[in-house]
């Protein structure tokens, strides 16, 4: 897997990030964390009530995720995490132990905003102007067109990691 210790799936809400996080980890035997479940409560509460986080809300949330990591650093693991700003991308930059490599899922607002009407999560539909107004992928790693299909996404992941 060309060194990878964390492979990180971001975009903005609706991409697919949970989705293609979890099928990678699971073809490839990785371990799988879910970025949202870091998030403490007022983090929530703030989304919940169509608050946007703000980069110091997300403190909190991307110390618990780092410490998750650090945990199980002899595991490689795929992270799905939204890592929407430049902040959040140098503080895993910064104290993920390992090498990352990103994986950006670009998606359309249509697109994105039809998948989150579909499922049950606690960020409102009203947030998703915010997430892309934010989104600011990072520079380097592999960048995927989340309009394709899920197995398109892990098979392009794949080769790109040549695993």
């Amino acid at each position: 897997m060309r060194g990878a210790d964390v492979i990180i799936i971001c975009g903005v809400s609706g991409s697919g990030k949970t989705t293609t996080a979890r099928a990678l980890a699971e073809k490839h035997n990785l371990r799988f964390v879910e970025g949202d479940d870091h998030h403490p409560v007022s983090n929530v509460e703030k989304m919940a009530s169509g608050v946007p986080l703000t980069d110091k809300d997300r403190t909190t949330w991307l110390d618990s995720i780092c410490t998750d990591l650090e945990l199980n650093s002899n595991q490689k693991s795929v992270l799905a995490c939204s890592a929407l700003t430049p902040y959040v991308q140098c503080f895993l930059h910064h104290r993920v132990k390992g090498r990352i490599i990103w994986v950006k899922l670009e998606v359309s607002p249509l697109t994105a905003k039809s998948r989150m009407e579909n499922r049950e999560h606690f960020m409102p539909h009203s947030l998703l102007q915010s997430q892309f107004e934010a989104w600011n992928p990072p520079d380097e790693g592999l960048t995927l067109s989340a309009e394709q299909s899920v197995e398109q996404m892990i098979d392009a992941i794949s080769r790109h990691l040549k695993i």
